[in-house]
């Protein structure tokens, strides 16, 4: 059926409730349904992650949403010595310096040759981490700085709405099946422009 690992799990214990010859059993395996329904909801373990920062290097990174952005950037070849990242960004060329030497020290990025390449490592950060805060703070600031200068390629979208329980999860698991996809096509994309997405879906109390 093509189905991966947790979704055969999710299957096979659909089938299990079905054939359970107890209620007691039956409770077991839905409580098992429940817990693969639950972790399949956490983006990490949706996209693939290679490094784990260590709690102070996270704090620094996720600090400025420059270090993301100098680190994506030498993804790009015109942008892959810092006298270029220099020019993009109007910083002192001590804070540059700083910010790139923090990347290649914690292998974000590499610098081979005399040009700064970005390095094999990625991040992400988990749901619970008190730094999602200042990490979603960073972009959706840099958002609201390029909302008055947006061109016809570009996009930005809010919409409150009323919605069913139900419908508002398959929003979710809509959204989550949307940055996978994301995360796929960027992995193969060639680099030639830095860019954002934002996705914000919240209950308003």
């Amino acid at each position: 059926m093509g189905l991966n690992e947790a979704e055969s799990d999710y299957f096979i214990l659909l089938v299990q409730i079905q054939r359970a010859g107890t209620q007691s059993l039956k409770r077991k395996f839905e409580r098992d349904l429940q817990k693969i329904k639950t972790k399949s909801q956490d983006i990490a373990t949706r996209v693939a992650v290679d490094a784990r920062l260590s709690d102070s290097d996270a704090a620094q990174f996720y600090s400025s949403w420059l270090y993301a952005a100098v680190r994506q950037l030498s993804s790009i070849p015109e942008f892959q010595n810092r006298s270029r990242l220099l020019e993009k960004y109007n910083i002192k060329k001590d804070e540059l310096n700083r910010v790139v030497d923090f990347l290649i020290s914690t292998n974000l990025c590499i610098e081979k040759s005399g040009k700064v390449l970005i390095g094999p490592n990625k991040t992400h950060l988990d749901s619970k981490s008190p730094l999602v805060y200042l990490h979603h703070k960073n972009w959706r600031l840099k958002g609201i700085e390029k909302h008055n200068n947006l061109n016809e390629n570009e996009l930005m979208y809010s919409a409150p709405f009323t919605v069913s329980a139900n419908d508002f999860l398959l929003f979710r698991e809509k959204i989550v099946q949307l940055i996978q996809e994301l995360v796929e096509i960027t992995d193969s994309s060639k680099p030639e422009t830095l860019a954002c997405f934002n996705a914000d879906l919240f209950f308003i109390e």
